[in-house]
């Protein structure tokens, strides 16, 4: 692994916070030299991407005791959350959203350059392209 005070400062600070940007400011690097680090070197790749998850799940595991204080103080939302992600007997399966379909957007712009100091610029949108028929209709 490469042998330098900020690479062991780096991953300390990463397997806490879960950030990398974050533990590359505490360390004294700039955010981008873990990800060369990473490149040439197997080894802090792979230190890398455990403390990364280390720090992750730290985070997790805060967001998840914040999750049970609500709960505790009989808030609804919480409650309605935990039961609904925790047990089956309260799981709703989601029913798929479709997303609104989009008319093709085309646009048409006319630049007159005829006189050197009036540039006149017309910005129009086009209709939608007609279907394709089937030549045997029109027959």
């Amino acid at each position: 692994m490469i042998s330098d005070d900020r690479v062991a400062k780096f991953i300390e600070h990463l397997a806490e916070s879960g950030i990398i940007a974050v533990a590359a400011k505490r360390a004294g690097i700039s955010r981008s030299t873990p990800y060369e680090w990473k490149k040439i070197d197997p080894e802090f790749a792979e230190a890398f991407d455990a403390a990364l998850e280390s720090g992750r799940d730290n985070w997790c595991d805060f967001a998840e005791n914040q999750l049970h204080s609500l709960v505790k103080q009989g808030e609804l939302p919480a409650i309605r959350y935990l039961l609904d992600n925790n047990s089956k007997r309260y799981f709703k399966p989601r029913k798929p959203i479709e997303a609104p379909k989009a008319e093709p957007a085309a646009i048409y712009i006319n630049v007159n350059l005829n006189k050197k100091d009036d540039l006149k610029v017309e910005v129009d949108r086009l209709p939608p392209p007609k279907e394709k028929q089937d030549p045997a209709i029109l027959e």
